[in-house]
């Protein structure tokens, strides 16, 4: 999931450590603690947020069987000939 974020979600991703960090250091503050749940809620952080996204995971087989068969190195590269070897002199 994460390499699919765009910058934006990464700036996110920070400003939330950020939040996390001063929340553990002593602020503590329901705001700080409020603030920093929904940004995570957003994000799709736990079970839950996931399912309110409809963010899904798929085991590699399920991917598999929305992939095009794969053609074979004579279908990709038939027309491609090598060149003849130079003679070094």
């Amino acid at each position: 999931m994460s390499s699919e974020f765009s910058e934006v979600e990464w700036s996110e991703l920070e400003v939330a450590a950020a939040l996390l960090q001063k929340f553990w250091t002593g602020s503590r503050s329901v705001e700080c603690a409020g603030e920093l749940r929904q940004r995570m809620s957003q994000l799709g952080a736990t079970p839950e947020a996931r399912q309110k996204l409809r963010i899904a995971y798929a085991t590699a087989d399920e991917k598999e069987q929305f992939m095009p068969p794969a053609k074979s190195s004579r279908e990709r590269y038939g027309s491609l000939t090598a060149l003849p070897q130079s003679k070094s002199g």
